[in-house]
């Protein structure tokens, strides 16, 4: 950062001055709701662009976009640094965001995972494959090795198959009976050993309507799994 930069940055969070003197406490959080975080620094604080950029992913985790998406007075709730002098009455305003409504009770609930929804895919994997990934509860996944040499073990109700590109689906009965009746065929080709499986698929993600590209493929047995293999069930 240049030294101007440094300077607007901790100016920023020392900042005590009211920027929009003359309106009430409504008034401002009626303004602040029309302007992004980002307008916010750059018009009223003035500061470096750089530091709108140090600033700008802060809040991505929560809104999946920047600060030029934010309002400022979302960015006020969520005690993003700049509006101290401002001297804004506590509760929200008109227009403000629902995650940025500071809430006691919410808190005690409010988690993220460090590395967002991949804690989530690995706790389903652990709900099919328990000894693929070891220990019992939501904080413990953070940590958790992935054994992925016991993903896909035959004997186990639950198989989960890497780097498998499907080719094709097809159902095995009477194409007339209930879903839940028959098997389908599944055909893979990528990596070796190649060639088809048969199991009951619960469940196929394609990526589009001309190809099915599925990075796991999980497959059921018909006569179930092995002990410690995880429930019967099946996705991909």
């Amino acid at each position: 950062m240049t030294e101007k930069a440094k300077a607007d940055l901790k100016r920023l969070y020392a900042l005590d001055e009211d920027l929009l003197p003359g309106l009430t406490s409504a008034q401002k959080k009626a303004k602040l709701a029309r302007m992004s975080y980002a307008d916010y620094l750059t018009r009223l604080v003035k500061v470096d662009p750089q530091v709108v950029t140090l600033l700008d992913p802060e809040q991505k985790s929560l809104y999946g976009v920047g600060i030029d998406a934010i309002s400022a007075q979302d960015a006020w709730g969520l005690d993003m640094p700049g509006f101290d002098g401002l001297k804004l009455t506590p509760g929200p305003g008109p227009g403000m965001g629902r995650d940025s409504i500071p809430n006691e009770e919410a808190e005690k609930y409010f988690f993220h995972f460090p590395d967002g929804n991949s804690s989530i895919a690995r706790l389903l994997v652990r709900s099919l494959i328990p000894q693929a990934v070891p220990g019992h509860n939501a904080d413990d996944i953070v940590t958790s090795q992935v054994r992925y040499d016991l993903l896909d073990q035959a004997g186990c109700a639950t198989r989960i198959r890497l780097n498998s590109t499907v080719v094709r689906v097809r159902h095995d009965g009477d194409p007339g009976s209930d879903l839940r009746s028959y098997d389908r065929q599944v055909a893979r080709l990528h990596h070796q050993p190649s060639g088809p499986f048969q199991g009951s698929l619960r469940l196929l993600g394609c990526r589009d309507r001309g190809r099915c590209r599925a990075g796991a493929v999980v497959a059921r047995n018909r006569k179930g799994g092995a002990p410690g293999c995880g429930p019967k069930a099946g996705l991909g």
